[in-house]
């Protein structure tokens, strides 16, 4: 495969001059009263005029006016295809006018959350292929699948096309699906993109410490930072007027061996000019700066005592306790205590269960362990997080030494005006299974000294189980070796745990729940979602005692354990209403039947 002979590799020295942003760009020149994309029929003249400020400034590749055209932001077909068409046309004529610039179709990031967006992006390259492009830019990604289809189009369509995909990184190297640039880099080359790098999000100086921690090799790369990070203010964004120290940084990029170089939002043609001088006076010559990639350092791997029994075999008793909804952490500091007297492994810890608020989950997990030396599994919902969020989240736990956790989707909140502008700000980046794949890319990177076990969740109640199994089985293909299931009640969700138990390689904590009492019984069964308990059950539990209640309700969950026992690898006991003692000779029960078992071996 080669580039298109309007790209002058001889004359570039093997190093190809983007433009800048032209929407910030045309905000900054013409306002907001017609929207950058819109002006392609609207007012053409003044895209064609960026176009030539950014070629005049030294821009060898340009990319069209259609970053923001897609169905996720305009509604009329119609619309979309003469938009793009005329995003092509313009900047092929302004093309011409200077010897040695190409022009990149440029299908932006499509944001349609909930939504397959593969289409779109398959509508947006086969516009661009019918008006004869034969260079694609897929810009601004947080993920690779979506644009696949669209990739494959254009391989199966365009003889010899140049494909540049380039993903939205922030500081820390992972997109906004927690996806690690390196992996999704070595996936666009894999997909047969010719050109691969980052864009956006950082300024130049984050961006550098990137490319020096990336193996680049004889590989394409392409480096299109934000010229800084931005002010907000009353009238949007405000990008600073720094050209001299972008174009400065964007020299120290150019050194390490990146192949394509330009600008992303605030960058002007006075960024590309001064980028381009810069590298001309150094006489393009490449003299690469050593790579900082270290080798794996021969350091011990730190795991948590959870995370050796799952990699064992060992059975394995967790209990869960929720957190203080106040500021009194005593019941819960000598429940542990007593919990880890009679048995226990592990303490779970609930985040904010039924979307109520309590106190944070790895907080709580650290005093645990620091304080009653017992492993903790803190629960970490994707409710209210986004990745920034979480991880920071993770990183303190890490360094508290908490290592486990279990990944949940949590539950949900009443809808209202508040939470629909929550939604509208993307704070909501993960789902269970996106964040299971980011902790595990994080183990694999960050934490590849001190992993983090990662559990997930199992609902034995679900109404379609096998879609529930197949969503299993995904967190389990996502890195989870460790699954936690809803409270075992029912025949039903006995079968369930049977099935579940052929149907996942992880290993199963089946759950338990002594009940409180018929008034705990009868909340549980009608507002928590995925708790079914038998009508039977909770009769028997009308109008008794304490006693009576108590030996109702750890028979029953005697029973249960005796019969889940072929089907899982320990059990996950929940404590309802701070029924400790219940809890406690439920563990002594298991520790009786595991030492009858290993004696009758």
């Amino acid at each position: 495969m080669v580039l298109c002979r309007a790209i002058a590799f001889e004359d570039m020295k093997n190093l190809l001059f983007f433009d800048g942003a032209c929407g910030t760009y045309y905000h900054e020149l013409y306002g907001s009263e017609i929207k950058c994309e819109m002006a392609n029929i609207s007012a053409p003249e003044r895209i064609e005029r960026i176009h030539q400020d950014y070629i005049s400034a030294g821009a060898r590749a340009i990319r069209t006016n259609s970053f923001g055209v897609s169905a996720a932001t305009i509604n009329n077909p119609e619309l979309r295809r003469r938009l793009i068409k005329r995003s092509y046309s313009i900047a092929k004529d302004a093309a011409k006018k200077t010897e040695g610039v190409s022009v990149f179709a440029d299908i932006g990031y499509v944001y349609a959350p909930g939504r397959d967006t593969a289409g779109d992006y398959l509508e947006s390259a086969e516009i661009f292929i019918g008006c004869g492009a034969k260079n694609f830019l897929f810009e601004t990604l947080d993920e690779i699948d979506c644009i696949l289809p669209a990739v494959q189009l254009i391989r199966q369509r365009v003889e010899d096309p140049v494909i540049m995909v380039s993903f939205a990184v922030s500081a820390d190297g992972y997109t906004a699906k927690g996806l690690h640039y390196r992996a999704l880099i070595d996936s666009a080359y894999a997909a047969g993109a010719y050109i691969a790098g980052m864009n956006c999000v950082c300024g130049p100086s984050d961006m550098l410490a990137l490319v020096k921690n990336l193996p680049i090799g004889d590989r394409k790369l392409s480096v299109l930072p934000n010229s800084n990070y931005p002010a907000q203010t009353g009238f949007g964004l405000r990008f600073s007027n720094n050209a001299s120290y972008f174009a400065e940084k964007m020299l120290e990029i150019y050194r390490y061996g990146v192949f394509a170089i330009g600008g992303c939002c605030g960058t002007t043609p006075a960024h590309i000019r001064k980028t381009v001088e810069i590298i001309e006076k150094e006489g393009m010559v490449r003299d690469p700066l050593p790579s900082s990639v270290s080798e794996p350092q021969d350091m011990p791997v730190r795991t948590s005592r959870l995370y050796n029994s799952v990699k064992n075999g060992d059975p394995i008793i967790a209990v869960e306790i929720d957190p203080p909804d106040n500021t009194d952490i005593d019941f819960l500091m000598q429940s542990a205590k007593r919990l880890k007297s009679c048995g226990a492994d592990v303490i779970t810890l609930a985040d904010s269960p039924l979307a109520r608020s309590r106190a944070d989950s790895f907080i709580i997990a650290a005093k645990v362990q620091r304080e009653i030396g017992i492993d903790t599994l803190p629960h970490l919902a994707c409710r209210d997080k986004n990745r920034i969020a979480i991880h920071g989240q993770l990183l303190g736990a890490n360094i508290e030494r908490v290592q486990n956790v279990l990944v949940v989707t949590g539950d949900s909140v009443a809808k209202n005006e508040d939470v629909t502008a929550v939604q509208d700000k993307n704070v909501f980046n993960f789902n269970a299974i996106t964040l299971i794949s980011y902790i595990h890319h994080l183990n694999g990177t960050l934490f590849d000294r001190a992993p983090y076990l990662i559990a997930a969740a199992l609902n034995l109640n679900a109404v379609n189980f096998e879609a529930e199994l197949r969503r299993a089985q995904r967190k389990e293909e996502a890195g989870a070796l460790l699954f936690l299931t809803q409270a075992l009640f029912t025949e039903e969700s006995l079968e369930n745990l049977r099935i579940a138990r052929e149907g996942l390689k992880g290993r199963i904590l089946a759950g338990i729940l002594p009940l409180a009492g018929y008034r705990n019984a009868v909340f549980l069964n009608n507002e928590v979602s995925g708790m079914t308990i038998p009508e039977t059950l909770i009769q028997n539990l009308n109008g008794k005692s304490p006693e009576e209640t108590k030996r109702i309700s750890l028979d029953f969950s005697r029973g249960m354990i005796d019969r889940a026992r072929p089907f899982c690898d320990g059990y996950y006991l929940m404590t309802a209403r701070r029924k400790i003692d219940f809890v406690c000779e439920l563990v002594s029960y298991i520790k009786l039947k595991c030492r009858t078992e290993k004696n009758n071996i």
